[in-house]
């Protein structure tokens, strides 16, 4: 683990895909994020799968992605919403924290612990935590 490295926009210039999602059957890009600056949204695909759109942001060294819903619009998800106005809640998450970061032959990798957040109704819970990469050119 390099205790140096803290995730920045400058840094995570370009387009990182994730190498987990991609080596699971029939995966296409399954996510890409481009950080070309501190905050953004994007949306994360899978094949046959709905696009889950969610919103970022880098803090403290760190990747938070979130998606919100609305009580009031079952099913529908979104990138943004202020959570505990109105019926909005968070209920996905997603957290980078970076472990090392690696250049070979032209492609950028970044390792990292990834935590997953989920909400089903009582607040989100941590579902998975796990070493994941993401890779750019």
């Amino acid at each position: 683990m390099d205790t140096d490295l803290v995730l920045s926009g400058g840094l995570l210039a370009g387009t990182w895909r994730s190498g987990s999602d991609l080596s699971l059957p029939g995966a296409v890009d399954a996510l890409a994020v481009s950080f070309n600056e501190v905050t953004g949204q994007g949306a994360r695909e899978a094949p046959g799968g709905p696009s889950v759109p969610f919103s970022w942001v880098l803090q403290d060294g760190r990747v938070l992605a979130s998606t919100f819903a609305r009580d009031t619009q079952p099913g529908q998800l979104l990138p943004v919403c202020p959570p505990g106005v109105g019926d909005c809640r968070e209920v996905l998450r997603r957290v980078w924290t970076p472990l090392r970061l690696g250049v070979r032959d032209g492609l950028r990798r970044l390792y990292v612990i990834e935590e997953r957040f989920a909400d089903a109704g009582g607040g989100l819970q941590r579902t998975s935590r796990q070493l994941d990469f993401y890779d750019t050119p």
